[in-house]
């Protein structure tokens, strides 16, 4: 289904005038290989049926596959750059570069000692 070209240019609407946020694809999505797994790899939504999607991984790098829904979601936006408090201790997700083998993804981690200030 088509998004209306207002939506899908970003194009000013409603009141005010303000301007709509760019549409969002949700074809562009995150996988998790079970239920229990923290790390999150790209991949593209071909379907949903009954529950389960139907993946495809960016680069051919695994066969295509369905999955439970609970096992995807939307990619994340880019940060609006709001300041975030990082301490030790934090849980944060950690890009993980693709491979030949692998896509790319995030994978949770956690803070270790005191962050450092470069800059």
């Amino acid at each position: 289904v088509a998004a209306p070209a207002s939506v899908a240019s970003g194009a000013a609407g409603g009141k005010g005038g303000t301007a709509a946020p760019p549409a969002r694809s949700l074809a562009f999505i995150e996988v998790r290989k079970s239920a229990d797994s923290t790390t999150w790899y790209h991949a593209q939504l071909l379907d949903v049926c009954a529950g389960r999607a139907v993946v495809t991984f960016e680069g051919g790098v695994w066969p295509d596959r369905e999955v439970p829904c609970f096992s995807v979601r939307a990619r994340p936006t880019p940060s609006s750059g709001s300041q975030v408090v990082l301490q030790a201790g934090s849980c944060v997700e950690v890009l993980v570069d693709g491979s030949a083998r692998s896509p790319m993804g995030w994978a949770l981690g956690q803070l270790a000692g005191e962050p450092r200030a470069d800059g």
